[in-house]
Formats: structure tokens, sequence, C-alpha cells
């Protein structure tokens, strides 16, 4: 787990700036206690900032925001299958400068294959925001199931987002208000559907969604770039003992790409069928 933030925005100067958006990661230092880092575009509309938890690639060039010729991204989460698209990268020319990070392979996977490729390919947990050089652009996504949370705030000309809510509160001219509107589906639910949360002015982005942010317009737009309903079905599957072996083979494949890290694996096991399975 490690904690993203940032702003895009010229309310104020980027020294200032820059103190707001450590103010912003201090909230969620928890998430990411092996490093801190912000990077600041020039003249300084767009600001990313990092809390690391080392799990893959433990070296220092790993670190985030991580740079590629003048694009950058920030990252929580993981890529499971980064080394098979690192060969396909590599494959095509691609070249790296990290022995085996995740990280990169988002940033170059995005500059080469463009963001609806890249995710058609990535199998993994994340949320993740990139400053596109070449269109002048910042895409904030979240992953297909909504696995990793992204909140955000359009708030005093400024763009915020955050890994968690507290990240925005972080930001010392940002006034908290509650949302009341909100609270008869809280107490329901125990939850609320994205994009509302109890807070007024933040939101959270809804799973399977990225935001395109252009930076010369100011115009923010949503894409949906998955959809569970419009998964086709495999016919290829005969009979029940094929079911079976295919649901066995899925599983043993998830397992084998969670345990992937330079440090040591803890799991939790709740006592399901699934935790027996693991067992």
């Amino acid at each position: 787990m490690c904690g993203i933030a940032g702003i895009i925005g010229t309310s104020k100067s980027k020294a200032q700036l820059a103190r707001t958006l450590s103010n912003m990661l201090s909230m969620i230092a928890h998430r990411g206690p092996d490093g801190k880092g912000i990077w600041q575009t020039d003249p300084g509309n767009v600001h990313f900032g990092h809390q690391r938890l080392s799990i893959i690639d433990l070296n220092e060039n790993a670190n985030q925001p991580m740079l590629n010729n003048g694009y950058s991204v920030v990252f929580n989460g993981e890529i499971y299958n980064h080394r098979e698209l690192r060969v396909e990268l590599e494959a095509a020319g691609v070249k790296f400068k990290t022995e085996h990070s995740d990280t990169e392979v988002l940033i170059n996977g995005f500059i080469y294959w463009g963001i609806e490729t890249l995710l058609g390919k990535i199998n993994g947990m994340f949320a993740f925001a990139i400053y596109d050089l070449a269109n002048e652009q910042v895409i904030i996504c979240r992953d297909r199931v909504g696995i990793k949370n992204i909140y955000y705030s359009k708030y005093h000309g400024d763009f915020l987002f955050s890994s968690e809510i507290k990240g925005i509160l972080g930001a010392e001219y940002f006034k908290p208000e509650f949302d009341s509107s909100c609270l008869n589906e809280y107490l329901l639910n125990r939850s609320l559907v994205a994009p509302r949360t109890l807070f007024r002015h933040i939101r959270k982005i809804a799973p399977a969604t990225y935001i395109t942010i252009d930076l010369i317009s100011g115009k923010r737009t949503e894409t949906q770039y998955w959809d569970p309903l419009e998964v086709k079905e495999d016919n290829s599957i005969q009979s029940h003992t094929d079911m079976e072996q295919g649901l066995l083979n899925l599983i043993s494949s998830s397992i084998d790409y969670r345990l992937e890290a330079d440090v040591p694996v803890g799991m939790f096991l709740s006592g399901g069928v699934d935790s027996n399975y693991l067992l």
C-alpha cells in the first residue's frame, strides 16, 4: 500500500503549493513510510506527491514520482503482470532504467501504447495519476473493480486528489463541509456509491473510470473503460470438469501473482471458502 496525492492548479505560488502538498502527504504518511517524494512542473501547474511502501524493486531509482522524458506518474497498487508487459515493451525497443519496477512498466506502457491500450493489458489493483507531456493532460485512473480508492475535489480553482479523504483535508485552504444528503445511504449500506462521499466538494472516482484534465482549457472528462456486463462468455468451456479446472487455474495464478515481493509476505485468513482453498 502506497499513498498518492496531487494538486492541479495555480491558486498559489509553486513553493506554497509544494508546502500544501507536503501537508497532504503527511496526512497519509501511514500508507508509505519508506519514502516521500514531490514533483512539480515548471511553471508549476501540476504537483504530484507520493508516500512509498517498498514492495517490488526496493532500489531508489524505483521511487516516485517517477519521470520519463518529461512524463510523470504517481501510483498506488500493483501491476501483477508487469514482467510479461516489460518483455513485450522491451521487444518493441522500449528501454528501462529499473530492474523490475512495475511503476516503470506503467509509465512506459502509457507512453508507448496510450491509456486505452494500456488499461486493456494490465492486470492489477491500482490508482494512478499520469502527467501526459505530449497532450498537456493529467489522467487519473482507478482499477476495474475499485480495490484502490482515489478521491478528488475541485476547490477554489484547484483540482486536488488523494488516496484518502484526509489527504485532501490536509490542504490548509480546504474547508470541510458535511453533506447530509448522503447520510441515509451511508447508514443503510455502511458505504456510499461513487462518486458520493460524506463531504461536500469531495468526490470519489468510480471503479473502471479515469478522469482526463486538459491543462490548456481546464476541461475535465470522465471515461469508463470497462464494464463487467460487457465481458464476453468463454464458450470454449464444454463441461463441469473444464469449469472446475479453469477456476482452479485462475485461483492458483491469482495467488502466484500476489505472492511476488522483495520483502516478506504475510496473509490474513478469514475461514471462508477462499481461505480454506489457500490453506
